[in-house]
């Protein structure tokens, strides 16, 4: 049976682990960690999916007090990061990673509320487990496209407003009205 152990890794033995993972996201990164860790004055939790003796995977998140409870997020609504998560190998599944969570939350860490945000989650992956979950619709924009690309596909009131923007500030120079150049 898999379960998570929390580890401790310096930043530069987590970015080297975490670049194996295929599934790996800038939210792991011990510099976003950092950043929420102290900006939400939380506590960085890094726990490693064993079964056996093989590493399975990792999940990152963060302990907060909210009235005297210790609560597990990965992230919670708020910290600017829309998911967290785990670093899965490939042929582990997210259901395995997300029972032997809740072990570790509410059992190792003793925090009586947890929630996970995962960005390659689906409810399938929580049927039956016993969680209560919602969905968050949520937009990304691909921006290794051109720049002409990204202009087309906005709509017409936005590429408007845009070139309005261009026009009253001369151009491509920056907003002089409010120090930018």
């Amino acid at each position: 049976m898999a379960r998570f152990e929390r580890v401790e890794l310096d930043a530069r033995g987590w970015y080297e682990t975490l670049s194996t993972f295929e599934d790996r996201i800038v939210f792991h990164t011990p510099a976003w960690m950092s950043f929420v860790a102290e900006t939400q004055d939380a506590e960085p939790v890094l726990a490693a999916l064993h079964e056996g003796s093989e590493v399975l995977g990792y999940f990152t998140g963060l302990i907060v007090r909210k009235f005297g409870l210790k609560i597990l997020g990965s992230p919670f609504r708020g910290w600017s990061t829309p998911y967290m998560g785990f670093a899965l190998r490939p042929s582990v599944s997210r259901r395995v990673a997300v029972h032997a969570l809740t072990e570790c939350a509410f059992r190792q860490l003793r925090c009586p509320h947890l929630e996970v945000t995962d960005m390659h989650m689906g409810s399938s992956d929580i049927a039956g487990l016993g969680v209560a979950h919602m969905m968050h619709p949520t937009m990304e924009v691909d921006l290794t496209q051109s720049e002409e690309t990204l202009f087309m596909k906005m709509d017409s009131a936005c590429r408007r407003k845009h070139s309005q923007g261009r026009k009253e500030r001369g151009g491509d120079r920056g907003s002089p009205r409010h120090g930018f150049r």
